[in-house]
């Protein structure tokens, strides 16, 4: 009996981990700005989950450094740097999947100093 609670519990724990996977393009909405948004889920070395962010501010598409993910059954952190007009800034994005749509809220920072720039929404929808 026991070899099967665990068996089911890893088997949980497995699944949940396997729900945020693949390509999520939608947009992101700040304060001030507005644009497009991309989240490429996949696994990384030791397959653990890896994630790639790209987002539009715009004409630019901006590539980004992941610097942290958490991925946590549906629920979803994700912390990336990335360059702007010579600044070096640092996003943090929480969300949850529900359905096939990522969406979720978004603060954004300048590196080193942690001051606040922006923050808003964004959602994106699994391609």
């Amino acid at each position: 009996m026991r070899t099967l609670l665990g068996l089911l519990l890893i088997g949980a724990a497995l699944a949940a981990d396997s729900q945020i996977s693949g390509t999520y393009s939608g947009a992101w909405t700040g304060s001030t700005a507005g644009g497009s948004f991309e989240m490429i889920f996949t696994k990384g070395e030791g397959s653990k989950p890896a994630c790639e962010v790209t987002f539009g501010l715009g004409d630019n598409q901006v590539k980004t450094t992941v610097k942290r993910l958490v991925v946590e059954g549906a629920k979803v952190e994700v912390t990336y740097e990335f360059d702007l007009g010579g600044n070096k800034l640092e996003s943090t994005v929480n969300g949850e999947l529900s359905g096939d749509t990522l969406a979720g809220r978004y603060k954004t920072k300048t590196v080193p100093e942690g001051n606040p720039v922006d923050e808003g929404e964004w959602k994106a929808k699994k391609k």
